[in-house]
């Protein structure tokens, strides 16, 4: 099951087994740069079939069981 948060930042968080960890940019060579809203690549979640939501990151996609956006 994959869960994640959009915090009150606009920042992407995942859990990944021992908790819960901020994502850093896929695409940056600078390990301070996090993925989040503020990105022009960081698409607006929606809903896809069978109830999971997808969230489009870059040139790919991620799906979410259970994703809570606090923003």
């Amino acid at each position: 099951m994959s869960t994640g948060r959009i915090d009150s930042d606009g920042l992407l968080w995942m859990d990944r087994g021992s908790g819960e960890k901020q994502m850093h940019c896929m695409v940056s060579d600078n390990t301070s740069d996090y993925c989040g809203d503020h990105c022009a690549m960081f698409g607006d979640p929606y809903t896809v079939n069978g109830g999971r939501t997808k969230i489009i990151l870059c040139q790919s996609g991620v799906y979410f069981d259970t994703l809570t956006d606090d923003r």
